[in-house]
C-alpha cells in the first residue's frame, strides 16, 4: 500500500511523517532499527534517542493518507511535513523536504561511513 504515515511516541507526542510503497513492511524496519545499538542513529538520531529512552512500544505507526502514484506521493508527505516540522520541537523529521534530504545535517561518524563508501568510486564521466 502506497502511503504517508506517521510513528507517534505515545509518551511525548512527538510525530516522524514517512512515505512508502509498503507500509507494513516500512513499519517492520523502523521497529527493527529503533531497537538496534546503533543502527537507526545513522538515519534519525532523534527517534533512534527516543526508542532507546522509551522502548519501541510506546510508538504508534499510523497511515495518514493511501496514495497513488510517486509524484502524488511526494506531494501529500510535503503536505504534511508542512504542517508538522518544526525543526525537531515536536517533530523527529530532520529533513524539511519531502523526498530530498538537503537541509539534513550529517554526523562526523555518517560522513565517514559515505565517505569510505565513496573510496575507489569511479566519478562520472
Amino acid at each position: 500500500m502506497i502511503a504517508i504515515y506517521s510513528i507517534t511516541n505515545t509518551v511525548n507526542n512527538k510525530k516522524y511523517i514517512g512515505a512508502c510503497k509498503n507500509t507494513a513492511s516500512r513499519w517492520d524496519t523502523h521497529k527493527c532499527n529503533l531497537k538496534k545499538e546503533n543502527r537507526h542513529k545513522d538515519f534519525n538520531k532523534h527517534l533512534h534517542a527516543d526508542g532507546r529512552i522509551y522502548g519501541v512500544d510506546v510508538f504508534k505507526f499510523e497511515i495518514i493518507e493511501i496514495v497513488f502514484g510517486k509524484e502524488e506521493l511526494i506531494k501529500r508527505e510535503q503536505y504534511y511535513l508542512d504542517q508538522y516540522f518544526d525543526y525537531k520541537v515536536n517533530c523527529y523529521n530532520i529533513c524539511p523536504t519531502a523526498g530530498n534530504s538537503l537541509g539534513r545535517v550529517f554526523s562526523e561518524e555518517t560522513k565517514a561511513k559515505i565517505s569510505a563508501k565513496a573510496k575507489g568510486r569511479k566519478a562520472p564521466a
